[in-house]
């Protein structure tokens, strides 16, 4: 288990829904995660629990500086009425510091009862990103919990969401979780189908898929379907430069850094440079 130093800001105004849980690193792309969780959790009515990963020999030297440096970093938060800070330590140097990183932060989720995470971005490319995975993948390997990248760099409630989606599981997920966190957003569902595919037949049946959840009327009106015929992930990369959304809903099935790197996979694609804000949720029974 991870040693943490936590500290209460605020007590909790909604127990009865998972905290937004903001993985904030000290620089400007921790920054925009910071600001997303305040925005959301005003919009969304959450509370809010931000941690700071650091190492171990950091953690015993600098812990009670960093917590007050958080606490000051969380300034932005002015009106909500739940928040924590911590700081939490991952483990020595036997681990890679990705994996502790993402082991740490799990950590921390499970205490809290986090509903959703999120972080910031890296700017890692293709050629030099380490087999190990980036933090995101890491991430995914080892929490239930959806995760929100931030990229966008003015956090503003979402108007145009994109959710790429198939006929699994976890469809009906990701459409949910897209209505849940963009109350007042358009939200377009695509899926890619072959060229034996019927694209009545597949928008039929995702119809039917919206009528088995009982979404609401609300919900019917602001969803809009469409199939297009090719390749999963150059359709999303043409359709995201069209519509240019704020926010982009993937599933996951949480496979390794190194399965992703050879399998391929249209959520790995994404996840360490995305074009927008990124929601990435796990397949159910991936752990």
């Amino acid at each position: 288990m991870s040693e943490v130093e936590r500290k209460v800001v605020r007590p909790r105004s909604f127990p009865e829904s998972g905290p937004i849980a903001v993985a904030a690193a000290a620089n400007e792309r921790g920054g925009r995660a910071v600001a997303r969780g305040c925005q959301l959790a005003r919009e969304l009515r959450r509370d809010l629990a931000f941690v700071q990963i650091i190492d171990g020999t950091a953690f015993r030297e600098r812990r009670s500086t960093e917590l007050s440096d958080l606490e000051t970093r969380t300034g932005e938060a002015p009106g909500l009425s739940g928040l924590e800070v911590a700081v939490a330590a991952y483990p020595g140097h036997h681990v890679d510091h990705e994996y502790g990183r993402a082991v740490t932060l799990c950590d921390h989720l499970g205490d809290v009862g986090a509903g959703l995470v999120v972080i910031g971005t890296r700017d890692i490319g293709a050629k030099n990103k380490p087999l190990s995975g980036s933090m995101t993948q890491r991430l995914l390997q080892y929490t239930p919990c959806p995760v929100l990248v931030a990229q966008n760099a003015a956090p503003e409630p979402y108007h145009k969401v994109v959710v790429a989606a198939d006929f699994s599981e976890v469809s009906e997920s990701l459409i949910r979780q897209a209505l849940d966190l963009a109350p007042e957003a358009s939200i377009e569902v695509l899926t890619a189908i072959g060229a034996k595919d019927d694209p009545d037949e597949v928008l039929k049946e995702f119809r039917m898929l919206t009528d088995a959840a009982a979404f609401s009327e609300d919900a019917r009106r602001r969803l809009s379907f469409r199939t297009i015929p090719g390749h999963a992930k150059k359709i999303l990369a043409s359709e995201i430069a069209r519509l240019a959304p704020d926010l982009l809903v993937l599933g996951t099935r949480g496979r390794s850094a190194v399965a992703q790197l050879i399998l391929g996979s249209v959520s790995s694609a994404f996840a360490d440079n995305p074009p927008c804000d990124l929601l990435l949720i796990r397949s159910a029974g991936q752990h």
